[in-house]
């Protein structure tokens, strides 16, 4: 053991010893209380206010995803009924635009047929991007309520682990 390393000294009285029956650590007959140990209550008071407070900023990262979903939500919920009624608008304009040039063909009118059936091509670009503009809204709205609903199911889960906790 240490007895080549150490020359002319009883290794056994000059080290520290163990004594595990004693909870102590001596040395040449020196009794030095060991440091307790915490007491496993206290660990695991501290270890469940831990995870409570962790749980607790989860729920609150959750919530406030939550929150900033609902609103885009509503912003683009919002959009597409207005792109949607815009496009309804411009489709009865077309109509009428239609309807005003074969009145003026009728008449013998065809510059005032003419100009009433370029505006309505204009109208008619103008309506399908509206159309467009309306689906992509809804479908965006679609897929954020889905992600909403995930994001407060989640949610849920965690408020039922803190309360459980």
């Amino acid at each position: 053991m240490l007895h080549s390393v150490v020359v002319g000294l009883n290794t056994r009285r000059s080290l520290p010893s163990v004594d595990r029956r004693a909870g102590s650590i001596g040395c040449q007959g020196i009794q030095v209380p060991r440091r307790p140990f915490p007491d496993t209550r206290h660990r695991a008071r501290l270890h469940v206010a831990r995870v409570a407070k962790e749980l607790l900023a989860e729920i609150e990262v959750l919530r406030a995803q939550a929150q900033s979903l609902e609103v885009e939500l509503q912003q683009a919920s919002r959009t597409a009924e207005v792109s949607a009624k815009r496009s309804r608008r411009l489709a009865n304009r077309s109509q009428e635009l239609q309807a005003y040039a074969l009145e003026h063909v009728m008449l013998g009118d065809e510059a005032a047929a003419r100009a009433a059936l370029l505006q309505k091509a204009s109208v008619a670009d103008a309506l399908a991007a509206a159309a467009h503009r309306a689906e992509a809204n809804s479908a965006l709205a679609r897929k954020l309520e889905d992600v909403l609903t995930s994001k407060q199911s989640q949610l849920l889960v965690l408020i039922k682990l803190a309360k459980e906790q």
